[in-house]
């Protein structure tokens, strides 16, 4: 037996008695091959939102407040079809009316689903070489909050409708390119809120102060599956949120 053998046994033998002595601790992290092999997981994608939201709403009685939160979610989503993709999210969130203290973590979630009805490649001149396109998305929201003095949901509905041009580094096939591109956006949106808080045994009814906005937003794909983002929401206050996206 040569040295390096011997070395090798040494370390094994070492590496059993190690285990031995931790009652049933797992050893590494298992076999390096699995049941099932796949070279992508297309059409499914991940992500992180960070949002920083404001926004003004109106209760029942007529009283006027708004609603803070700061969020951080993790995105699923799939695209079933080149056209269209579903989204779902879930995290936490610091939420409460303005002026609340003493605001805990609390859930939120969201499912929806966006859509792009047409395309347009544009080469003429060179220089605006991209692709003008229409779509718009749909997402349904809900968000607990509570704090020292009270606690309650909200629920939102959200549909935009958005016109984005995409500019290519190269062109839209050369997925070799890094980065690859960037997206502008802009358009209107239409944003329904309807919650509750409750207060020393008084529940309150509210919704958004105002429902009809715009927004924008900035992606760049540092790769033609990954990309960063910033996006805007102006109603009567602003919200904004950041984003990653990596898609397999």
């Amino acid at each position: 037996m040569n040295a390096r053998a011997r070395l090798v046994l040494i370390a094994a033998a070492l590496s059993l008695t190690a285990l031995s002595a931790s009652a049933a601790a797992p050893g590494g992290t298992g076999p390096r091959e699995g049941l099932a092999a796949f070279r992508t997981l297309a059409p499914l994608g991940i992500g992180v939102d960070v949002e920083w939201m404001r926004r003004p709403v109106v209760f029942d009685d007529g009283a006027r407040a708004r609603l803070d939160a700061d969020a951080v979610s993790a995105v699923f989503t799939a695209d079933p079809a080149r056209w269209l993709q579903l989204f779902a999210s879930t995290g936490q969130h610091r939420g409460a009316l303005a002026g609340a203290r003493g605001r805990d973590r609390e859930s939120r979630w969201s499912v929806g689903l966006s859509a792009r009805a047409w395309h347009l490649d544009v080469n003429d001149p060179l220089f605006m070489a991209g692709r003008l396109s229409l779509g718009g998305t749909f997402e349904f929201s809900r968000t607990d909050f509570a704090t020292r003095a009270d606690e309650g949901h909200w629920d939102e509905r959200f549909v935009s409708l958005v016109f984005a041009y995409e500019i290519f580094v190269e062109a839209p096939d050369a997925l070799d390119r890094v980065p690859y591109s960037l997206r502008l956006y802009a358009g209107p949106v239409h944003s329904t809120i309807r919650g509750e808080v409750e207060n020393g045994g008084v529940t309150r009814s509210f919704e958004e102060d105002r429902a009809t906005g715009a927004t924008w937003g900035v992606e760049l794909f540092i790769s033609h599956n990954l990309s960063v983002g910033f996006h805007g929401q102006h109603y009567d206050a602003d919200t904004y949120r950041a984003s990653l996206r990596y898609r397999f």
